[in-house]
């Protein structure tokens, strides 16, 4: 058995419905079709284990939750008198994928795009909520790994070209 502990960035449901996590830059599995009790944003820390020597799965026991994120975004939490910089960063890289994401739902033609404007009045508001939702984690996820950056960067890379599907990295 091995130790983790980080900031968990990612909950992801397979195919299958089992649940994977990503904590800081890896991905664990967790074995489970039961959501995981913790939430994006949490410093969580728990124990896995190689799985076929290939996979790494955590522990029947699950992530326990060290630090909780405050509501949507993560908190900056302080030990030892010092500030946590990665809650804290991982608090700002969150409001700046959600202003984003909300500044992206304020385009007409992309609200028209997920169909907005066939909706009925008493659904318009869930519509954008999702989409809003959707979008926060797309661009926190992006954020978190630079994935734009690195796209456009990249020695021959097409900056026109569309972005990687890179959430098949488990």
């Amino acid at each position: 058995m091995a130790k983790v502990n980080g900031v968990l960035k990612v909950v992801k449901k397979n195919d299958y419905g089992f649940y994977s996590v990503k904590i800081d830059d890896t991905w664990y599995g967790t074995g489970s079709k039961k959501e995981p009790s913790v939430v994006t944003g949490d410093t969580v820390e728990g124990e896995f284990f190689l799985e076929k020597e290939k996979y790494k799965t955590i522990t029947k026991d699950g992530l326990k939750k060290v630090s909780a994120s405050s509501g949507a975004a993560p908190a900056a939490a302080t030990t030892g008198g010092g500030t946590d910089w990665a809650a804290k960063d991982a608090s700002i890289r969150y409001q700046s994928a959600r202003k984003d994401a909300l500044t992206l739902a304020g385009i007409p033609g992309v609200l028209s795009a997920v169909g907005l404007d066939k909706a009925k009045p008493a659904d318009k508001m869930g519509i954008i909520e999702a989409f809003v939702d959707k979008k926060t984690a797309e661009y926190f996820e992006d954020i978190a790994t630079f994935g734009a950056v690195t796209r456009v960067s990249a020695p021959g890379a097409d900056p026109e070209a569309p972005a990687s599907d890179e959430s098949d990295d488990e």
